[in-house]
């Protein structure tokens, strides 16, 4: 007998084996089969909704939003601090602070209510006529002053002027009154030296000579400088690039006395490059200050 062949009982074994190993893939495809299918998670279920994408105008209204909501934030903060000015000078009561804030956050919301009607104006003309996308325009848009700009600030609403009057004493009015005057006859006396001091860098002023232009200046400026601002329209800068036009003030014939022949010739250069808006200024009304309304 050969050692090799397998007995009756092992091709029996072997026989089961091959027949269980051939099954057990079946039985197992059935019983996994017959399991209850895994709920889905919530988001699987509920596929997320693809953003609704905002249109044209829809960006439009959020930029001017955006930007209406900045400039009420930064003029706000500006009122905050006329308001703690004031009680520098006037000594408020708790209850005059309260009002003056309220009075302040509607004049801040009127005046940006103004500008954001211009400015929505601007920006949907200038749309319509881009050839860039909204997003690209929109982004180049940038900060834009108009020429009225002035008439938007807080402190010339109608709700600050008379909540300012109502709520101040007369003596209050007063010294606040004082105040103002003193701050602008600081500032047309700075802006005269200003000048001064550039013409003097080229014309070689003498002492005497800066005196006696330096006093006339101080005049044009007490004169002219409010007219120049308003011209200019911008309430956060000076007109620093324009205010040489002054200097259109002092006659020829009083040129003629207090300069030598160089210096005539180098202030007309110097006017020359300002002359168009001493044009324009010179005619114009004169501006009300701010606050005039506290003038005794």
């Amino acid at each position: 007998m050969n050692c090799l062949s397998p007995t009756p009982l092992v091709l029996h074994l072997l026989h089961g084996f091959i027949v269980v190993s051939l099954a057990l893939p079946y039985f197992s495809s059935a019983q996994n089969s017959q399991k209850p299918p895994i709920a889905p998670t919530e988001q699987e279920s509920e596929p997320a909704e693809a953003e609704e994408e905002l249109t044209p105008e829809d960006k439009i209204n959020q930029y001017l939003h955006r930007l209406a909501e900045a400039q009420k934030e930064e003029r706000f903060k500006r009122m905050t601090a006329v308001i703690a000015d004031i009680d520098r000078v006037c000594d408020l009561k708790d209850s005059q602070k309260k009002t003056l804030q309220l009075a302040a956050k509607g004049a801040t919301d009127k005046g940006v209510d103004g500008w954001r009607t211009r400015m929505d104006a601007w920006v949907r003309d200038r749309a319509r006529h881009s050839d860039q996308d909204i997003d690209e325009f929109l982004s180049g848009v940038g900060n834009v002053r108009f020429g009225e700009s002035r008439q938007w600030a807080p402190e010339r609403q109608t709700i600050w002027t008379n909540s300012l009057k109502e709520t101040l004493t007369k003596p209050q009015r007063e010294a606040y009154w004082n105040d103002l005057k003193a701050r602008l006859a600081f500032k047309h006396e700075s802006m005269a030296r200003v000048i001064v001091a550039d013409l003097d860098r080229h014309l070689k002023f003498s002492a005497e000579q800066r005196a006696t232009i330096l006093t006339k200046m101080i005049a044009s400026s007490e004169k002219y400088w409010e007219r120049l601002e308003e011209w200019s329209g911008d309430e956060d800068n000076l007109p620093l690039y324009q205010m040489g036009a002054l200097v259109g003030a002092i006659s020829s014939d009083e040129l003629q006395s207090l300069l030598n022949e160089n210096q005539l010739e180098g202030w007309q250069r110097y006017f020359a490059r300002h002359s168009g808006v001493w044009d324009t200024i010179r005619g114009r009304p004169e501006p009300q200050l701010d606050h005039f309304f506290l003038a005794p």
